[in-house]
């Protein structure tokens, strides 16, 4: 069985470890990079290693490093290995799990044989299975084996058919449930599947191997290449056929403890009684020796200040009372649309930003935390008239406090071909007005009325070069007709690191894409000569989500 670690104690049921005196025990579910494949009859890349530790100590405010392993490249040539994933620090001693083999090599789980060339095995023994053999057809024409999956080794290939990729491992489906990860396959949720062996494509008539649960790529045969193995579950990729293998799925580590949150690192849930920490890239861990005065949104522990930020609604639950900082940022407005021979419309507005210091927030209210989502960009159509959409308002309402940002405006358009000029939209920071070669005007700013203001207008065009649209409004200050990006946010280290939120879109050669999420940034113009041109979708970029974050000291 591909598991380690269990003491003589089923890791179905869990441990539920309580804090200890110096740190905490918790559970860990790590799993490898699952391993590339190669081409023309290629078996399938092993799954990576699956390692469950059923009590592990962590120190009170020690950090330790969380590595995820990546998938190994597939390739028409030598496909690589999926790397390791572990937790180390301090003086924590883990089993790391093993990158699944490529195929014909050893790993986590072994890659799938290669014609006359044997599987790999799973090295060391215990994290997953070996590869299924291969076969090999008129001395030269490979048909590749299944690699090796969590539950089950890879199947073998014969004359017809490509060996499949073995299951991976459900032991572990009310994590998966819990944190939304794994493969879901009818309500059960797999990790760590091999990936099914392809075939020579010269050979007709045989059938590629299918990728096992829990991520495995399926092979590939005549016209095809093998698939990649599914992100964050260490499944193996394909083997190819006519074209490259598929790479192996990157791995994931999973942490659990009863009760209430006392750590830091990864992405919290909280579920049947238990947090998980879901780590889907490599970063860090660390338990908390105080615990923080109130619930909700995800939190971290700087050393003097609690931090709650919230990147979706939710709820602010004080269980003391306290006085707190916050940061309300708005949906950024999107951008309008670009009509034919890349004339632009106007970048969207920034979301309204508003900051509030030592507010008195009471205990046992909640306070409804609300994140406004940023504007769509708007749709192209041949008389383009489609403005950029206005961003959604973000709020921390409750008890005597009501606290909102405005979303941001929507970007104007040229109305060319018939089609009516649109000016930028008002907002938290006004839409900027499109590109043209007559006067307009951009949105106007601080749609609430707030002051300070929590943002600025959009900017003008004046129908002479440069011929860009004007850019959107921003927190810090208005647009302006440059081709530049924009530079009107405002920079804020409430979450502990400086972040600027709530800058006006891009107009010109600059932001040809959509606002970055949770930043409140308005949606960027699209770039003359790219997605512009008439005939080709010149719908707008969208705009960046707001973002809530209350801060407060120990």
């Amino acid at each position: 069985m591909p598991y380690i670690g269990f003491s003589g104690v089923s890791p179905a049921k869990g441990f539920g470890w309580s804090s200890g005196p110096s740190g905490i025990l918790v559970e860990i579910l790590s799993i490898a990079g699952g391993g590339g494949a190669s081409y023309y009859g290629s078996g399938g890349g092993g799954a990576g290693g699956l390692v469950y530790t059923p009590s592990a100590s962590f120190v009170y405010d020690t950090s330790y490093t969380v590595t995820i392993g990546a998938g190994g490249a597939g390739s028409t040539g030598t496909a690589n290995n999926g790397s390791n994933s572990n937790i180390t620090g301090g003086s924590l001693s883990l089993t790391a799990a093993v990158g699944g083999g490529r195929n014909t090599q050893n790993g986590g789980s072994g890659g799938g044989g290669q014609g006359n060339t044997a599987a790999g095995l799973a090295s060391p023994s215990g994290q997953g299975n070996n590869g299924g053999a291969g076969w090999l057809v008129a001395g030269s024409a490979s048909i590749g084996g299944g690699g090796g999956g969590a539950q089950d080794p890879g199947t073998n290939a014969d004359f017809s058919n490509a060996g499949g990729g073995g299951q991976g491992s459900s032991v572990y489906s009310s994590w998966g449930a819990a944190t939304q990860t794994g493969q879901n396959s009818g309500g059960t949720r797999y990790y760590a599947g091999g990936g099914g062996g392809g075939f020579d494509p010269n050979m007709t008539g045989r059938s590629a191997g299918s990728g096992g649960l829990g991520g495995g790529g399926a092979g590939g045969g005549v016209s095809t290449g093998g698939t990649s193995g599914t992100a964050n579950t260490g499944g193996g990729g394909g083997g190819g056929g006519n074209s490259s293998g598929g790479s192996g799925g990157s791995g994931i580590i999973i942490t659990r403890y009863l009760g209430s949150q006392k750590a830091q690192g990864g992405t919290v849930v909280s579920s049947g009684g238990y947090t998980y920490h879901t780590f889907l890239s490599s970063s860090s861990f660390m338990p908390w020796s105080q615990q923080p005065k109130a619930t909700g949104g995800d939190i971290t522990f700087t050393g003097t200040h609690w931090i709650h930020t919230f990147l979706s609604s939710g709820t602010f639950t004080p269980t003391s009372n306290i006085t707190a900082d916050y940061l309300v940022v708005a949906g950024g407005g999107g951008a309008g649309q670009t009509f034919g021979g890349g004339w632009q419309g106007g970048p969207g507005g920034a979301g309204g930003y508003r900051n509030f210091a030592s507010q008195s927030l009471q205990s046992a209210t909640n306070y409804s935390i609300v994140i406004g989502a940023g504007g769509a960009g708007g749709i192209y159509n041949t008389g383009g008239t489609a403005r950029g959409s206005n961003g959604q308002t973000s709020s921390l309402i409750g008890g005597s406090i009501s606290s909102s940002a405005s979303g941001g405006g929507g970007g104007g358009t040229t109305g060319t071909n018939g089609g009516t000029k649109q000016s930028g939209l008002s907002g938290g920071s006004g839409g900027g007005s499109p590109q043209d070669t007559t006067s307009n005007t951009g949105g106007s700013g601080n749609a609430g009325g707030y002051t300070p203001v929590e943002g600025y207008a959009g900017g003008n065009v004046n129908g002479n070069a440069p011929y860009v649209p004007g850019q959107g409004g921003g927190s810090s200050g208005a647009g302006s007709q440059t081709n530049a990006a924009a530079t009107n946010g405002t920079a804020n280290s409430i979450s502990g690191s400086s972040v600027t939120y709530a800058t006006g879109g891009s107009s010109g050669t600059f932001g040809n894409a959509n606002a970055t999420a949770n930043t409140g940034n308005g949606g960027n113009a699209i770039t003359n000569g790219t997605l512009g041109q008439y005939g080709i979708d010149g719908t707008g970029w969208n705009g960046g989500s707001g973002i809530v974050i209350v801060r407060y000291p120990i």
